[in-house]
């Protein structure tokens, strides 16, 4: 199996590092790692930041303090132990491959400005024993201890196949190609508000949510695959929950014969957010979920998209404005909140969310690049990984990004739309419909999606 590694450098006014040691291997990128050694001055800062090769950002991923309790050498010298627990970051850039089995971290502590050694306890016992003799930087460098990079070993996840693993945290990421727009400006009735996409084996599946005379209204609708998305004849209906408290539906997903919607009450005088349920043949509905009361999706707002995870059969969602991620287990009509995926830094502004069939997860986001892809940890409390963000042709402010889908559609049964990630984007219109633009695009090679 390919290995990866992490770049780490530990700072510090005057101390060592006396572990992790060289070639230390980490089972689990998502574990905490124990890093200590032992610095010169009690309270001294110890701050460990991860170096990205890509881009050459030190990020700092945890803080300490060295011990006020003194251990004294044979020399007489006083040290002051530190410690401290790290979670390694796991997107790209941080990880690179080494070769086809290993890959190595570095960790590099100073003392003042000056880089100082790191020791495996032998080595600490060999440096101490000779410190009167040579001095430090000789005696560390006669034991062994070396001030060059640490070498942590990880391994990449089981799912990255041998083909073209890409020097972005071991994953297979591929390259995105933006195709044309189809639609592209266009503009019916249909087209107001739109706010997610979905599908099923043979439908489309979009939700709206738009002012007119009356108020707030929403929508749901449906149109087979094989009839052009450029033409407004869906099968529409208007959403049931508008008179149950919710009015605004945000991107769908559809698992078992159900689309799932989730709900914000908006305008609408509900007291929670909740998931409505379709039926996906002719759109009938079930009686709505309640979003957990121990869930922070549960207050009114900020629920804009959800997604089941085909990997583990729990389902995902998150903030407008986010830095983790909200799961969840759903049985028939019972939904539990399960807990929390950190996001490795906040996204901004996400609209929608779906998953590869692989367990990829990808964000539409009215904020940087518009599409984003993730990569998840190993479980809950762990921290995804940004394996890509794709460039989407859109102009921030003046146009909206939506929600999306994952559909390969290569095979020509959609007619004028081909790749894999659709994205909805709307030109809102003041006076006038919206217009639509339905954005495409075609992940190569397709075992990478």
């Amino acid at each position: 199996m390919k290995t990866r590694y992490l770049l780490i450098l530990v700072a510090c006014l005057t101390a060592c590092t006396t572990g992790p040691y060289q070639n230390t291997s980490v089972p689990n990128k998502s574990a905490p790692i124990l890093f200590q050694g032992y610095a010169s001055a009690a309270g001294a800062a110890i701050t460990v930041a991860a170096l990205n090769n890509s881009t050459g950002e030190q990020r700092t991923i945890a803080t300490t303090v060295a011990s006020s309790t003194a251990a004294v050498d044979s020399t007489g010298r006083s040290w002051y132990y530190w410690s401290t627990s790290v979670v390694l970051p796991r997107q790209g850039g941080f990880w690179q491959p080494d070769g086809a089995s290993s890959s190595k971290a570095s960790i590099i502590t100073t003392i003042g400005n000056i880089q100082s050694y790191t020791f495996t306890a032998a080595q600490m016992t060999c440096t101490v024993q000779n410190l009167s003799a040579k001095g430090y930087a000789q005696a560390a460098l006669d034991c062994g201890s070396t001030a060059d990079p640490l070498v942590l070993l990880a391994p990449c996840d089981s799912k990255v196949t041998t083909v073209n693993a890409e020097m972005n945290g071991c994953y297979h990421v591929g390259t995105t190609a933006n195709l044309e727009d189809f639609p592209f400006n266009r503009s019916y009735d249909l087209a107001n508000g739109l706010q997610g996409v979905c599908h099923d084996d043979n439908n489309w599946f979009v939700t709206s949510a738009w002012r007119n005379l009356s108020g707030q209204q929403s929508r749901i609708a449906k149109k087979p695959v094989n009839v052009s998305f450029n033409e407004d004849n869906f099968l529409v209906y208007r959403s049931p929950y508008i008179d149950q408290g919710w009015r605004h539906p945000g991107d769908c997903d559809v698992y078992g014969g159900v689309v799932y919607v989730p709900l914000e009450p908006d305008e609408g005088f509900a007291g929670y957010n909740a998931i409505g349920r379709f039926n996906t043949s002719d759109l009938s509905y079930y009686p709505v979920m309640p979003i957990p009361v121990d869930s922070p999706q549960r207050a009114r707002g900020d629920f804009p998209w959800m997604a089941r995870n085909p990997k583990n059969n729990l389902w995902y969602s998150s903030k407008f404005n986010a830095n983790e991620l909200y799961v969840y287990a759903i049985s028939g009509s019972s939904i539990t909140y399960k807990g929390t995926v950190a996001l490795p830094q906040t996204i901004s502004r996400i609209q929608g969310g779906e998953f590869s069939p692989s367990g990829r997860l990808f964000l539409a986001t009215d904020w940087n690049t518009g599409l984003v892809s993730l990569e998840l940890g190993e479980g809950l409390g762990s921290t995804a990984a940004i394996t890509q963000w794709h460039k989407i042709n859109w102009v921030p402010g003046d146009e909206e990004i939506e929600g999306l889908t994952v559909w390969n559609l290569d095979d020509g049964r959609a007619p004028g739309i081909r790749g894999q990630v659709h994205v909805l984007m709307l030109d809102v219109g003041e006076v006038s419909n919206d217009d639509l633009y339905f954005k495409h695009m075609r992940v190569s090679p397709i075992d990478a999606l």
